[in-house]
């Protein structure tokens, strides 16, 4: 039955499509230090640091030179899906299965040098799955409730 309804072929179709050149990937830098899972990464606007998020309930600041941790930063909810680092690399937010989207201030620190939460977003049906800052005072979200 589905060979009657079949008008072309993939292979037809792709006939004249130029095979994609190989592309050699290799490991530049092993980041160690978190103790579960990865759910995301995020880079600098100058690619000199990045923030990861994993399920082990923590964010953490790299310096992607030298691979050395920047700073870690203890979550409320191990359950993180997206991290956000801000183009001036004043911020970083997170967000995931607690419905909110926090943001903290790298350069405002606590006493045990941890960087201080400033705004948590709340308000979200369902998780939030993206986050990224468009600027230092705003922020674009993704959720699970199927709202921006």
């Amino acid at each position: 039955e589905q060979k009657k309804q079949e008008d072309v072929t993939f292979e037809s179709v792709c006939d004249d499509v130029t095979p994609a050149p190989k592309v050699k990937i290799s490991t530049k830098k092993l980041l160690k230090g978190h103790l579960n899972k990865v759910n995301s990464v995020h880079y600098s606007g100058d690619s000199r640091h990045c923030v990861t998020g994993s399920l082990d309930g923590k964010l953490i600041i790299w310096d992607t030179y030298t691979g050395n941790k920047m700073q870690i930063i203890p979550l409320r909810s191990a359950w993180v899906m997206s991290v956000a680092f801000a183009d001036t690399g004043n911020y970083v937010a997170c967000g995931g299965m607690d419905n909110m989207c926090t943001v903290y201030d790298l350069n405002n620190k606590d006493a045990n040098g941890v960087a201080k939460m400033v705004r948590e977003l709340a308000g979200y049906d369902g998780f939030l799955s993206s986050c990224r800052f468009i600027n230092d005072t705003s922020i674009i979200t993704g959720s699970g409730d199927m709202k921006m």
